[in-house]
Parts: C-alpha cells; structure tokens; sequence
C-alpha cells in the first residue's frame, strides 16, 4: 500500500485501498446499510435517501427482483426468502439492518401474511445480529398489538416482541398509519382508504391520518442517525411531525419540507 502523502484527497485514498472513510466533521465512521423490502412504497423511497446519504458508504439490498438502479454505493442481491440462510455472507460489516418487509391478508392470506410479515422479518433480523449488526429498524404497524381483534395487527406485535429478544444495541420500531404513495399493485381497500383520507382529513384523528411513504423513509433515515442505544417505537403522528407541507401560491403546487429530529 503506498503511503498517504500531503496533499493527496484523503477520500480518494481511503476508497482506493478500500478503508472506510472518516467523518472529520463529525467524527464518525462512514457505515453500512443493509435492506429488505427494498421493492416496496417506504423500502423503494428508502434506499433512494440512503444513497444520497453521506453517512452510508454502502447500501446493501436483498431482493426477489433488481431495483434497476445505477449507484456506486449499491450492491444489490437478488434471493429467495425461503433460503436467507444462504446468503448470510452478504450480511458482514453491515451497521443498520432496514426491515420494510409486509404484505396484507387480502394478497397473500393469512398463511402468506405470517410468513413475510413474521418469518422473513425474524429470519433477517436474526442473521443480522448474528453478523454483529448494530442497530435494527422495523416498519410495523399502526395498532399493532398482541390483543387486538385484527389478525394483521397481532402478526405486527408479534414480529415487535421477537425483534425486541435479540442482541441488538439499537431498536427502532415505527408504526404508520394507512401509508399514502404510488404503488405498483393494487390493494382495493388502501385506496379506499386514501380516498377517505383525503376526503375527511380535518376531521380525522392525528395518530389516524394518513402518512407520506416518502415521510416515512426520510423519519427512518434521520433516527439511525441518533445516538444512544436502547428499544424504541415511534407511533405515527411522531412520525408526521417531521414534514411540513407548504402550499407555493405562484406554482400553485404544495412541497413538503422535513424537519431534524
């Protein structure tokens, strides 16, 4: 390895011989993410923050279909969940583990349900703490508990608790509401439920209101960047509160703004 000399760009010297970099503003280790869910309304949004994220040298994605995106920062894999066993090499030197994981009854029945929204989750998350991943972020559920009367929510809590048991540092649990983005299926009563959203939204409830898909990746982008270590779960009007929408008169078009943690 030839030696750093002054006046040589640090970066450019760590990226060649393959060092991570250091953060001299911060102080930090640049880190590495690793995904699931990747395909998904808040999964798809969240590997697009993470990779203009400075913080993350890389951007790890398992994956049943490519992403079909071009970034340096991406390695992408493509798996069968059924065999995550496989590939728990792809899983070294990961930092954050991002589980964007779901499907709905109506999809996949209750017998495909449990097994993407539970065992996948779990299987991900076990490999993970097995490989030494520091910190792990969840999206469950708004209601998700282990007492309630939907099949859906208690799957939720049930991944909740599973994940809380492992050797993590760090927990992140959210729970949004009825998410609001552009799905590339359709899932008849979500729309609906956007419609009335939209229709009654005054009148609805904060911790009920619809949430962004874009809201949510960015809130999880922002607090795997929080230091301090413990279990956490953030309900979906905290989750909100970290956009703000302002409406431009001149363009006649609403922008949304986000706010630090």
């Amino acid at each position: 390895m030839k030696a750093f000399a002054i006046g040589d760009s640090f970066v450019e010297f760590c990226r060649d011989h393959h060092i991570p970099e250091i953060g001299f503003k911060t102080g930090y280790m640049k880190k590495t993410a690793i995904i699931v869910g990747a395909t998904g309304l808040v999964g798809n949004e969240l590997v697009k923050q993470l990779l203009q994220d400075n913080t993350y040298q890389k951007v790890k994605v398992l994956t049943r279909k490519s992403l079909k995106i071009t970034d340096d920062k991406l390695e992408e894999l493509l798996i069968d969940f059924d065999n995550l066993d496989n590939y728990q090499d792809f899983f070294a030197g990961s930092d954050d583990a991002f589980c964007c994981l779901g499907t709905t009854t109506k999809k996949s029945g209750k017998e495909g349900l449990y097994k993407v929204d539970f065992t996948y989750c779990h299987e991900f998350a076990k490999i993970a703490a097995q490989k030494n991943v520091r910190q792990f972020l969840l999206i469950s559920s708004l209601g998700a508990s282990a007492d309630s009367r939907y099949y859906y929510s208690r799957v939720k809590a049930e991944i909740e608790e599973a994940v809380k048991k492992l050797p993590f540092s760090t927990v992140h649990i959210l729970r949004p509401s009825l998410l609001i983005g552009d799905r590339n299926e359709v899932r008849i009563m979500e729309d609906l439920g956007r419609v009335f959203n939209a229709a009654f939204n005054t009148f609805i409830p904060n911790k009920y209101k619809g949430v962004k898909a874009k809201t949510v990746a960015i809130f999880m982008q922002k607090i795997a960047q929080k230091p301090g270590s413990g279990q956490f779960t953030h309900e979906s009007n905290h989750i909100r509160k970290i956009a703000v929408s302002k409406f431009d008169f001149e363009s006649f078009s609403e922008h949304t703004e986000y706010k630090d943690l």
